[in-house]
């Protein structure tokens, strides 16, 4: 699924160099955390189902998506570093063992 949103606090509500497409990963469906955002934003009572309902919601969901995916992102390159990191320790520890044999 794609799609487009604005930042709609930009002056004038005019399209920012911010705008971009978002894509939904299908993979994301299996993952109680999105599961739980797609549901608070749909299950909100305050929907009339007329089209700027809608449209609403499907913005609101994706900017949601979004930043849950950024969160998700930001901890995979943490957890990166950290494995090369340990991996970097290991070697010089296994380097170390080797030259003394």
């Amino acid at each position: 699924m794609m799609l487009e949103f604005s930042d709609k606090s930009h002056p004038n509500n005019m399209v920012s160099r911010a705008s971009r497409r978002f894509y939904f990963e299908d993979c994301w469906a299996t993952k109680k955390d999105c599961q739980n955002i797609v549901s608070s934003v749909w299950g909100d009572n305050g929907c009339n189902n007329n089209q700027f309902d809608v449209l609403g919601k499907i913005a609101s969901c994706g900017r949601k998506l979004d930043s849950w995916n950024n969160m998700k992102r930001k901890q995979h390159r943490q957890n990166i570093s950290k494995c090369r990191k340990d991996l970097k320790e290991a070697s010089k520890g296994e380097r170390r063992k080797i030259g003394k044999t």
